[in-house]
């Protein structure tokens, strides 16, 4: 693969991800790109987070970094014993004020209800991902399990979330009891100042070796079920590099197929199918500008949500434990506060009985919101709420 090859794959998924959040309408094919911007109001401007060279998607990249309509997107790679793959793109931003609310509302029952235009070309481009894939590596591949959701979700903020998603059958590699992910990032890939990356392990998986190792969800790499890179980003040729082994000692990981020693679909080959899906996401800026803007959402479990208020009772009942009445955000914020401002990321999860992926995509968004502050300490991330952040001389318990 050249490094004109490699610098498209670059530049296209940053087409996808920019036609996602800024009402950019991006259509690549052949030696030719055309760029349809349609402006909406209060959105800044950002220049590319890497260098296009000549490539002929650079102008296209160029201009439609300009607009950015989502505060915050994300990549969920969760990777299964099989070699398989569930493929989520998250895309989030803050709503502000009733009415942006009810118009987001408005949009999420229609996208999830109706077999829309962008529903249905989603599905499509996945599918001549698929092909492409298969032609590429002569492995047996197959899409599946097509979802989308568009809600509204309380926090520490009111935000609304946009996801798309499927599950990619013959993703990574597996051989010799290993699953190994990493050859659809080869050439300089690139995670830009507003997005995440996050790999996780699925059932009967865990962490062997993660190179370069980003932000874990637990205080060792064997614990951790998540590791997250946050941009911006720029990973070294194959990288990141993910390896799995079963979670029994020993225990082998089976081929979903005969074709354990094929190597993964080359980020080039994904930036051809994204070319054409560039244009198809771009459809969803359209659809929601019919009823309004966006937000992103805190990374909470669905059962984590605040339960509809009841009726109260007459008769005498068990008073409602505070814990229960708390956003989850507020609730980390007292369990920081009675241990004197500062507490381990892994004590929260045990204080809270929540899984270690929660927990970390929570905290990275209250540090994003600056309502708390991380510092890693050995294999230690402790979290500290504002004017109680530790002296770098000085140990972070030390009174």
């Amino acid at each position: 693969m050249n490094g004109s090859a490699l610098r498209t794959g670059i530049l296209v998924i940053a087409l996808l991800v920019t036609a996602v959040g800024g009402g950019t309408l991006v259509a690549a094919a052949d030696s030719t790109t055309a760029v349809e911007r349609e402006r909406q109001p209060g959105m800044d401007t950002e220049q590319p987070a890497f260098s296009a060279g000549e490539d002929r998607y650079a102008s296209a990249a160029a201009a439609s970094f300009q607009e950015q309509g989502f505060e915050t997107t994300t990549f969920i790679v969760t990777v299964n014993d099989d070699g398989s793959a569930i493929w989520t793109f998250r895309y989030e931003r803050i709503l502000e004020g009733d009415e942006a609310k009810s118009e987001f509302e408005t949009f999420a029952e229609e996208f999830e209800s109706e077999e829309t235009e962008l529903y249905a070309d989603f599905a499509s481009q996945a599918e001549v991902l698929l092909n492409i894939g298969r032609e590429e590596t002569d492995r047996e591949m197959e899409a599946t399990d097509f979802n989308r959701t568009a809600r509204i979700e309380q926090g520490f903020n009111t935000r609304g979330v946009v996801e798309m998603s499927f599950t990619w059958n013959g993703f990574a590699q597996v051989n010799d009891g290993e699953v190994v992910a990493g050859d659809v990032f080869e050439g300089n890939f690139v995670v830009a100042s507003d997005q995440s990356l996050v790999v996780e392990t699925g059932d009967g998986l865990r962490f062997a070796d993660v190179q370069p190792v980003g932000e874990l969800s637990a205080s060792s790499l064997e614990a951790s079920d998540s590791v997250t890179w946050t941009g911006r980003k720029q990973f070294l040729d194959g990288q990141p590099r993910v390896v799995f082994e079963s979670e029994s000692a020993g225990g082998p990981v089976e081929s979903g197929d005969d074709t354990e020693n094929e190597s993964a679909l080359p980020l080039s080959t994904i930036a051809m199918a994204l070319a054409g899906g560039a244009i198809l996401l771009g459809l969803l800026v359209a659809g929601i500008s019919r009823y309004g803007l966006l937000s992103r959402t805190d990374r909470s479990d669905p059962d984590s949500r605040p339960e509809p208020t009841r009726e109260p009772d007459q008769s005498p009942a068990q008073p409602i434990p505070d814990d229960e009445l708390l956003s989850d955000e507020d609730r980390v914020i007292s369990l920081i506060r009675e241990r004197g401002g500062r507490m381990k990321q892994v004590d929260i999860v045990d204080e809270t009985g929540w899984s270690k992926s929660k927990v970390s995509m929570l905290l990275s968004e209250m540090e994003s919101d600056g309502t708390i502050s991380k510092l890693r300490v050995g294999r230690e991330n402790i979290i500290s709420l504002e004017g109680f952040e530790p002296e770098a001389t000085r140990s972070p318990f030390e009174e």
